[in-house]
């Protein structure tokens, strides 16, 4: 890998990323209203470094909803800033893997959220057959969000839970091809843990 900032390490580098990062995240909450959104990236972050990710598999960890959620303004800014750091050739590899994990906007070709999840399922398999890592940051990205949605709204989760079963079926082939059966398990068995959760407390 060569990069446009040689001076720097590898943690100097996703950290001037990290700047812009949360800079385009900027006042963005999660769905509870008060935590800082930028904490689920840093989380996704974090767990994918944890699973032994690549550098730039982890810059698009942590970058992977600017492009989905960012002002205009601050996404041209995040690009800027990733490509004076990596080389064109890394840039454009980072740039690929956050569009293979980034939800269409709602529209007319997208009108309502299964045709979404569709075309990104569709962008994921796709960007996987170039960038494997891209399916180990959505892993990392569906844990998560299992966890914080389940404490915050536990009726959009049952829709969640379901929307991540067929997530999974469709990932679970190249999750074994390239032995990421653990990081796989860990959010299987999130999953479980929670349904489980939620079942004793309608018996209750």
């Amino acid at each position: 890998m060569t990069t446009n900032s040689n001076k720097l390490s590898d943690s100097e580098r996703v950290e001037k990323v990290m700047v812009a990062v949360r800079s385009a995240h900027e006042g963005q909450k999660r769905a509870d209203g008060v935590i800082p959104y930028i904490t689920h990236l840093e989380f996704v972050g974090k767990l994918t470094r944890e699973w032994g990710i690549s550098e730039l598999g982890e810059i698009a960890a942590r970058s992977h909803d600017v492009e989905e959620d960012a002002e205009p303004e601050a996404i041209a800014h995040w690009r800027e800033v990733v490509k004076d750091t990596y080389s064109t050739e890394d840039a454009d590899q980072i740039f690929k893997m956050v569009y293979a994990l980034t939800k269409p906007a709602r529209g007319e070709e997208y009108p309502n959220r299964a045709m979404r999840n569709d075309e990104a399922t569709r962008r994921l398999l796709e960007g996987s057959k170039e960038y494997p890592e891209v399916i180990l940051i959505k892993i990392a990205d569906r844990y998560h969000n299992t966890l914080t949605i389940y404490d915050k709204d536990r009726g959009f989760w049952k829709k969640y839970y379901k929307e991540t079963l067929e997530l999974i079926t469709a990932i679970e082939e190249s999750a074994k091809i390239y032995q990421w059966d653990i990081p796989l398990n860990h959010l299987m068995g999130a999953m479980r843990e929670l349904e489980t959760a939620l079942k004793n407390n309608r018996g209750r």
